[in-house]
């Protein structure tokens, strides 16, 4: 798994096919901004609102003479038949073997409910007209993500520890305690979570930690989200829970990327986009047993809203 190009430096440059069938190469593009971004699968929930979201802003993009690019490993027929649903104004090229993404850091490793894949991370990044890259926003959901997996390491390994050395097993049925925020825990979670509390616990350290976090979205001011990002990420770096160390380390090296969601008054963030996208693929898992299409189609609307109602619909009295 690549790192992330460094912001400023020489964007790679590649060739690949387009929806057209047709070759881009990145150098031909070299005298005006690219926006390049990097997006899993056509047609999906989350990427198809991303699309749309360029879409929609085209003429603002136009203004400064910009060009937009999508890059994902879909063929260039499912590029072409995605491009023509949602009448995308802008380019659409096959990375099928994930190379490119793999040069600019987008192809990594992903984990969804557990199950760990390698795949495209949605992600953009703004070429100037000279051809230096820098990346133009860092997911919200990224960094929650990426604290909630450390939070859930610590736990796994200190369940095995206290197995190990004969102990009681004290995190039984804690997984989604620690894991969820406060708002969305059940009566009985939020009373597990206080008795854990009562523990000093490596699980308990990390869940504490991530919940101090939470203050940095509450600034306004970048100065002073500067100064709480090092000084959490000091003391997640003394707590010596490796998987939370790691995690300072990589809010270190992207702070400037996590201080542009302040700059940006917290107007550009993709967590709706991925609440969205896990729930379709979570619906979609459950609906092999629907015999049809329109089925999984109407679990779909069941779950993400507005579902379809029938023109005369039955009333339970």
């Amino acid at each position: 798994m690549a790192e992330w190009i460094e912001e400023g430096a020489k964007a790679p440059d590649f060739s690949l096919l387009s929806h057209e069938g047709t070759k881009l190469k990145l150098s031909s593009l070299k005298g005006q901004p690219v926006v390049l971004y990097f997006y899993p699968k056509d047609d999906t929930p989350g990427c198809t609102r991303e699309a749309c979201s360029f879409r929609d802003a085209k003429a603002k993009f136009a203004k400064h003479k910009a060009v937009i690019v999508g890059v994902s490993p879909d063929s260039p027929a499912s590029h072409a038949k995605f491009r023509a649903k949602y009448k995308l104004p802008f380019t659409l090229l096959a990375d099928v073997d994930h190379t490119v993404a793999e040069k600019y850091g987008a192809w990594r490793e992903k984990n969804m409910y557990g199950r760990k894949s390698m795949g495209i991370a949605r992600s953009t990044f703004v070429i100037d007209a000279g051809g230096a890259a820098r990346v133009l926003r860092l997911h919200r959901a990224a960094i929650l993500g990426s604290r909630r997996a450390a939070i859930d390491e610590v736990r796994r390994q200190e369940v095995a520890q206290l197995r190990r050395d004969g102990y009681e097993p004290a995190l039984t049925s804690s997984r989604w305690c620690l894991l969820r925020r406060p708002e969305n825990l059940t009566d009985n979670q939020v009373t597990r979570l206080a008795e854990l509390l009562q523990y000093n616990l490596k699980s308990v350290r990390a869940h504490l930690l991530r919940e101090e976090f939470q203050r940095f979205w509450e600034y306004a001011s970048p100065i002073w989200a500067g100064k709480f990002l090092e000084s959490w990420c000091t003391r997640a770096l003394r707590s010596r829970l490796a998987p939370m160390k790691k995690v300072a380390g990589s809010l270190r090296r992207h702070r400037p990327l996590i201080l542009n969601w302040l700059l940006a008054l917290g107007g550009i963030s993709a967590g709706t986009v991925e609440g969205f996208n896990g729930k379709a693929k979570l619906t979609t898992r459950k609906a092999y047993g629907f015999r049809t299409p329109q089925g999984i189609e109407f679990a779909l609307f069941h779950v993400m809203g507005n579902p379809p109602e029938p023109e005369f619909t039955h009333r339970f009295c």
